[in-house]
């Protein structure tokens, strides 16, 4: 594993997308967003193997106007970054030799008037759906020309929604700051489905479906708390964990190991849990990095090849195979 520290707090970092790294040893790339007093940034970092381990590179940076609340890499080289001022931006991340220039498309200066949480790519519909504190969902169609941005009919959560995740082809489901998931149909344009979580004013941080089957979701939230639930069969939890001692910043299923899922905590650990077929039974779970007090890790992403990268309070990015 590698480290490198940055100079200033990266808030969310995502692999370059699949489309460009598979069974790739070079090619690979970061793309990371950083908040500090004096200016906000979008940084690339070239990754590599080296001789004996990954390598790290700063490749470039892009100013950006206020803080990026979350980050999604589609296509060969687009970014799509969610703003703290309700705003969002389209990047194209190009390469020169051996680097990385990251050059804006698109922005959408106003879509809305609060922050906007989290973003899925849905390239099934040539879509961006975006989540925002106003309790709306926004689409961006980025199949069309001047890449045309809408919202759902109507206010689909009376609090802010956090997270989102593509279920299936018509289906989303996103979680909101009082601890409920809610099932969006996108032929009805409507909440069809709702479940109350833990407990009200539990805040669901992050959502995601299992590789493997679409019923099968796992949220982790602001009091540490993992659930996994079968959307079949509501009435009863697969797993209800108290997985972490402060609030699960991230959550992913691996690409090789679909029963496995990795969670991030402001508690300082990086764990990895894997659970029977069904998820009914867990099989296993330790920390990969980081005990109980260490620094709080704020993001983390696997790239179809599952390798790690995260980023800590210290200012530091770990990069590992």
């Amino acid at each position: 594993m590698i480290v490198d520290y940055v100079s200033n707090t990266i808030s969310c970092l995502r692999w370059n997308s699949t489309e460009s790294s598979i069974n790739s040893v070079d090619g690979n790339y970061l793309v990371t967003s950083t908040h500090w007093e004096l200016q906000n940034q979008l940084n690339v970092f070239n990754v590599n193997r080296g001789e004996k381990s990954l390598e790290l590179v700063k490749s470039s940076s892009k100013p950006v106007e206020c803080s990026v609340q979350k980050l999604a890499t589609f296509g060969k080289s687009n970014v799509i970054a969610c703003k703290e001022n309700g705003s969002a931006s389209l990047y194209s991340v190009d390469q020169t030799s051996s680097n990385y220039q990251i050059n804006e498309i698109k922005n959408w200066s106003n879509l809305s008037n609060l922050p906007l949480t989290d973003i899925v790519v849905d390239l099934s519909k040539k879509s961006l759906v975006l989540s925002g504190e106003d309790g709306y969902l926004h689409f961006i169609d980025i199949n069309s020309t001047n890449y045309k941005a809408t919202k759902s009919k109507e206010e689909l959560s009376k609090s802010s929604i956090t997270c989102i995740e593509l279920l299936n082809t018509s289906e989303y489901i996103f979680g909101n700051e009082i601890g409920s998931l809610k099932l969006y149909d996108v032929r009805k344009g409507e909440v069809n489905l709702n479940f109350n979580l833990v407990s009200n004013l539990s805040s669901i941080n992050c959502v995601r479906k299992h590789k493997g089957n679409n019923y099968i979701v796992a949220c982790g939230n602001d009091q540490g708390v993992l659930r996994i639930i079968d959307l079949r069969n509501t009435t009863k939890d697969l797993q209800l964990i108290a997985a972490h001692e402060a609030p699960i910043t991230e959550l992913k299923y691996k690409n090789s190991e679909p029963n496995t899922i990795i969670t991030s905590s402001l508690d300082g650990e990086l764990l990895k849990w894997t659970f029977s077929v069904d998820s009914v039974n867990l099989v296993d779970v330790y920390s990969i990095f980081g005990t109980k007090g260490s620094s709080s890790i704020l993001s983390f992403d696997l790239n179809v090849n599952d390798w790690l990268a995260f980023s800590t309070d210290l200012e530091s990015i770990y990069c590992s195979e």
